[in-house]
């Protein structure tokens, strides 16, 4: 598995886990909150309900201070105490009307409540119009004692019930606080080791890349090391156009390095590109880049020279292209070398051919004149021993006159081979076919 598809696969299994711990801790946290909502709809309950307590022994006391005085300050205060026990129960009431059985517990303390209001409605009604002694002994009869004693057990009984739910919602809420802390811990630890993970594939990927980028670096100075060596130039130019690098025999060439910022159809100009043997400008299109470039595989040419110090350098440029991953054209490599030894070589040579040639000539024109300035004694001589073969002769004299003879024939025979030579040399040789007598061969050996 590769590095990159480690870190990948490290950031996914970090997502899926914090999102599973994100749905987790949502789910404790809400639970936790909504256990405290409890907790304090609890609270409230009994707070409610021991105000409404309180609200019916404040109506108690009023009620008794006005019965003793007659004074209507009390009234005052006894009539906000009716106001408030009401407004208690009501809100008592909303609290819990989700529970049926606190529902109808709070209802029958309201009744029992209501029952000693109205004893203490009696009570300060008989003060106002009977008097002090109607209302005392009316109070003092003890129902409203008892009934206050039967609020008061009611209460306590519907506060115990609701001091247990708060309890069991305590311990619920603390419980999921817990959790929420534990999940919320858990998830850090989770997080900072799951991050500790990742950024250590990261750094491995990252040192693994610091190493690929030194040795690209290394492999990009080898390359150009073994480049600068080359004795050939060596001119790479972009896609676009613009140079990308030459090596150090192409700068020696050229008589100066590339620039970036130039165009492929100003380099001509540049480097004083020639067509060769003339004064004009090389057609950018026609250089071996150029057509490279445009797709050309293999392209090579000597038609070209640089003016250089005012001196023509002919070159011999080779040019093809390179291409990337996706197969289209990257760069275009260029491939030249100065070809003045071998220009200078092939003119000497065609000196020496012309040469050669006319030295050729010479040979053959002397051989001609010179066979045929041969030939002509030779015919006398031969003409003359036909005249003496012709007379009357001893067989001595004859014999040696006939030697003479068959000694110039022989002369003859060679120089007409001589000139047979000339006409091998040009090609002119022509075999004819021609009956021979092997004893006169022989005789004449």
């Amino acid at each position: 598995m590769s590095m990159k598809l480690k870190i990948i696969s490290a950031f996914s299994v970090s997502i899926v886990i914090l999102a599973l711990i994100g749905i987790f801790s949502y789910k404790n946290i809400n639970n936790y909150k909504e256990s405290s909502e409890w907790v304090h709809h609890t609270q409230k309950v009994i707070s409610q309900t021991e105000r409404m307590l309180i609200d019916i022994q404040d109506i108690e006391t009023e009620q008794r201070g006005y019965v003793i005085t007659g004074e209507e300050r009390y009234l005052e205060y006894y009539n906000q105490g009716l106001e408030n026990v009401e407004r208690s129960y009501l809100s008592v009431r909303q609290l819990v009307k989700d529970n049926a059985q606190q529902l109808m517990a709070i209802n029958d303390i309201y009744q029992t409540i209501s029952a000693r209001v109205e004893l203490s409605k009696q009570a300060v009604a008989l003060r106002r119009t009977k008097g002090f002694e109607n209302a005392r002994d009316f109070v003092a009869t003890g129902q409203g004692e008892n009934i206050m004693k039967k609020i008061r057990v009611d209460v306590d009984r519907f506060l115990d019930i609701e001091e247990e739910l708060l309890s069991q919602r305590v311990a619920e809420a603390n419980q999921n606080f817990s959790s929420a802390t534990f999940v919320i811990i858990t998830s850090i630890i989770l997080t900072i080791l799951i991050v500790l993970v990742t950024l250590y594939f990261f750094i491995l990927d990252y040192n693994k890349r610091i190493e690929s980028e030194k040795q690209v670096v290394a492999s990009e100075s080898l390359i150009k090391n073994i480049l600068d060596s080359l004795p050939i130039g060596v001119f790479i130019v972009a896609a676009d156009g613009k140079p990308y690098y030459s090596n150090a025999k192409s700068q020696q060439i050229l008589g100066k390095g590339i620039m970036k910022n130039v165009a492929l159809d100003g380099l001509q100009e540049l480097y004083q590109v020639n067509i060769a043997g003339t004064n004009q400008r090389y057609p950018a299109e026609r250089s071996a880049i150029a057509r490279a470039l445009k797709g050309e595989k293999i392209i090579g040419l000597e038609d070209a020279e640089i003016l250089k110090d005012g001196v023509r350098i002919p070159l011999r440029v080779n040019a093809t292209y390179i291409t990337d991953r996706e197969d289209k054209i990257a760069y275009a490599i260029s491939i030249f070398e100065d070809i003045t030894d071998v220009k200078e070589n092939e003119k000497n040579l065609l000196l020496a051919k012309k040469l050669a040639e006319e030295s050729v000539i010479l040979k053959e024109t002397f051989l001609a004149n010179m066979s045929h300035e041969i030939r002509t004694p030779m015919n006398a001589i031969l003409g003359f021993t036909d005249l003496l073969l012709k007379k009357n002769l001893g067989a001595t004299e004859k014999d040696y006159v006939q030697t003479i003879k068959t000694s110039g024939e022989t002369l003859l025979r060679i120089i007409n081979d001589i000139l047979d030579v000339s006409k091998i040399d040009s090609g002119m040789m022509i075999f004819e076919e021609h009956p021979i007598s092997i004893k006169e061969t022989f005789s004449s050996l």
